[in-house]
């Protein structure tokens, strides 16, 4: 299973495990807190990473942990501060640990999670999967990584541009070392790029960007100085 950076890892030890959803339009402004998560053992999620969306008026998120089976969940919340589970992560073939965010193509949100699909016991790879607005969750796509050449553990959420979903691995691919992979609605999914092992940027850890028909990016190390790249 892909690592986080220590400094990364550091920062998430150091936050709380009980966030707050805030709500703020400028600096100047007030702060109100709108909804507190109450955690596994009220059923709720925890751990929230990543951001919110709006969809028709409510919000929409994930949270790594929590949940009914603690596993990470799929919520929604009013402006107001009315949150509903939408759904719990079962974990295994069903996928846990969502820490990238949501993307809404039509009637349906999109997302990743970084653990579980293919081998139920391992806990690899990471799935795709779609949620109807009603909170009907399906798997779309299960990482396989080692057949063929498959990404895996993907860290972050997805974009959609041209009719797919596109989206990043820190691990796996032709040469293990990260993938830029591309999925339909359905679940068809192509690895578009494979990182290389020298020379070449490793471990992409951010959602792509699209515009004009490229996809930019980073990756975490490699390229040139062995740092990192864009």
């Amino acid at each position: 299973m892909f690592m986080f950076p220590s400094r990364m890892l550091s920062a998430l030890l150091a936050s709380p495990l009980m966030a707050a959803l805030l709500s703020s339009a400028t600096r100047a402004a007030s702060e109100t807190v709108i909804y507190s998560f109450q955690g596994y053992a009220a059923g709720d999620g925890e751990l929230p990473l990543s951001g919110v969306i709006d969809v028709g008026g409510a919000l929409f998120g994930t949270t790594a942990d929590g949940g009914t089976n603690n596993h990470g969940t799929i919520f929604s919340l009013t402006p107001t501060g009315a949150e509903t589970v939408l759904y719990s992560f079962k974990g295994g073939k069903d996928g846990f640990n969502p820490y990238g965010g949501l993307v809404n193509v039509g009637d349906n949100l999109y997302g990743t999670t970084e653990g579980g699909g293919k081998s139920a016991t391992s806990g690899c790879c990471g799935t795709v999967y779609s949620l109807t607005l009603p909170g009907i969750k399906t798997t779309i796509h299960m990482f396989q990584q080692k057949a063929p050449n498959d990404g895996a553990y993907p860290a972050v959420g997805l974009i959609y541009a041209n009719g797919l979903l596109y989206g990043t691995t820190p691990s796996g691919g032709a040469n293990r070392q990260g993938t830029v992979f591309g999925v339909s609605e359905s679940g068809v999914e192509s690895v578009v790029y494979s990182f290389l092992d020298v020379g070449d940027g490793r471990r992409p850890t951010t959602v792509p960007t699209y515009t004009d028909g490229t996809l930019f990016g980073t990756t975490m190390i490699g390229g040139a100085n062995i740092k990192q790249t864009v």
